[in-house]
């Protein structure tokens, strides 16, 4: 047995593995910064890990009370290339996935993250911080960071971006994401969930804010006319770190009927260890997001961040 497979089949023993894509295709979407996978990437790491874990939906896994051994594929922002591209190797293994949108693109919105991205690729950030006002920056990050810090409101950095580049008759935005729900495949091994109606920081919004964030979401999903298998009732959690949430957010999540949210902090899950639950009856199940064709190293190490959150 190689030293990669004998760190999954180990890897495998204490935890499960919850893998997190956004652009998956032939070539990077523009609006996904730093996060893409080529499809040949993405079977490589599926193969892999279905040697050793048994592949569930996000949603079976979030009901198990122990789920060691188990893996489950999810895809953030609903990027076209996903569900064009790298849908068809995902049928080709049986897998099932679940994508997660933010309905109000499929409106015709434009993120604010994508606004961030258009200013940044112009050379235009420091003339956008020299007019800002308000915003923090305590420790001292690219403003492409410090913008999604939780002590920033997302409404008003999205209202600046957009002031900013309405003074300058651009518009951000492309056909990078899928804004047209009749655009989203209806396939049996297809799932949709709720990642926020804006993606914005909810523990930078009041917990009124955050609630109607959370449901304005979850009645888009549901006015595309999906089976309601198809519909996910676990959330992904926009960034999915722990400064990105708060308890004011569980309890809105509680409120709509979610039982389970998903972070991106690479880390295995394992349901009840180390204090997974998130407060309000919500648990927290945890993602790896794998950058490279490395996926034993990812696995392994994030199997090694789940050992050392559960001796913090």
């Amino acid at each position: 047995m190689t030293v990669a497979a004998a760190a999954l089949r180990d890897a495998a023993r204490g935890g499960a593995v919850v893998l997190v894509y956004h652009s998956a295709g032939a070539a990077p979407a523009a609006a996904a910064g730093l996060h893409h996978v080529s499809t040949a990437t993405v079977r490589a790491h599926l193969e892999a890990v279905a040697r050793y874990f048994e592949f569930v939906t996000v949603d079976a896994l979030a009901e198990m009370a122990d789920a060691r051994g188990k893996a489950a594929l999810t895809f953030d922002d609903g990027f076209r290339n996903v569900l064009e591209e790298t849908l068809e190797t995902v049928e080709s293994l049986r897998i099932p996935m679940t994508c997660y949108v933010n309905p109000a693109v499929l409106d015709g919105a434009v993120l604010w993250r994508e606004k961030v991205r258009c200013i940044e690729a112009r050379g235009w950030t420091p003339e956008l911080e020299n007019g800002l006002r308000g915003l923090k920056n305590p420790e001292r990050k690219s403003f492409y960071r410090y913008s999604k810090h939780a002590d920033n409101d997302s409404r008003m950095v999205d209202a600046a971006l957009d002031e900013f580049l309405h003074k300058r008759g651009v518009q951000a935005g492309g056909d990078d994401l899928v804004r047209d729900d009749k655009k989203l495949p209806r396939h049996p091994l297809v799932a949709y969930g709720n990642h926020s109606q804006r993606h914005y920081v909810l523990a930078s919004l009041p917990a009124a804010v955050q609630h109607a964030e959370i449901a304005e979401g979850a009645k888009r999903l549901a006015r595309i006319g999906l089976p309601e298998a198809r519909l996910s009732r676990v959330f992904s959690m926009p960034f999915g770190a722990a400064v990105d949430y708060n308890r004011a957010t569980a309890g809105a999540l509680r409120q709509l009927g979610y039982r389970a949210a998903l972070l991106s902090r690479q880390r295995l899950h394992r349901r009840g260890a180390g204090g997974e639950g998130g407060g309000e009856g919500v648990t927290f199940i945890e993602r790896i997001m794998p950058r490279t064709e490395k996926i034993a190293e990812a696995v392994t190490l994030a199997d090694k961040n789940r050992q050392q959150k559960n001796h913090d």
